[in-house]
């Protein structure tokens, strides 16, 4: 189990911080853990926010995307690579 790092805005959060997360995609985790499966699907979906041509992601939510994929647990590895051949199929993109 790893710990990922939480972020919240609100009192206290420093310009530079905000700026990164308002102006970087830094998407905030709620999970306090993650297992090397969501955190494998967490990396999946950043590089294809990063990559990914068509920034309307094929005309979805890609953040509430995130929240559907990047779960706190998969059962193991073929569990979480359904779910990331599922993730990039959405975007409905044969290449």
């Amino acid at each position: 189990l790893g710990v990922v790092l939480v972020l919240s805005g609100g009192p206290g959060m420093d310009e530079r911080t905000e700026h990164a997360i308002t102006h970087h995609r830094i998407q905030p985790v709620f999970a306090a853990v993650a297992t090397e499966e969501s955190r494998v699907v967490g990396e999946a979906w950043k590089v294809l926010s990063k990559a990914y041509v068509d920034k309307t992601y094929n005309g979805q939510d890609w953040d509430a995307v995130r929240k559907k994929y990047v779960k706190p647990s998969y059962k193991d590895t073929a569990q979480a690579y359904d779910a990331i051949r599922e993730m990039a199929g959405s975007l409905g993109d044969r290449y």
